[in-house]
């Protein structure tokens, strides 16, 4: 093992800079989402997380490309 975590599985849990960074959209929009309640974070002190089970979720519920 290299000791870098490259998959979600294995970080457990993505700081709000991490998750944007893999799903390569900006902090506000993810901010927003998580206003809105379309993905779910939690509190550790003063750091904002998203749990990997939720980062999947969220990514599962994205709407489909419609073809044409």
């Amino acid at each position: 093992m290299s000791g870098v975590l490259d998959s979600v599985d294995e970080l457990g849990a993505l700081t709000v800079r991490e998750f944007c960074d893999r799903y390569r959209i900006g902090h506000t929009l993810a901010y927003e989402l998580i206003k809105r309640g379309e993905l779910r974070a939690v509190k550790c002190g003063s750091r904002t997380l998203i749990l990997a089970r939720d980062a999947k979720a969220w990514e599962r519920a994205l709407p489909a490309l419609a073809a044409g």
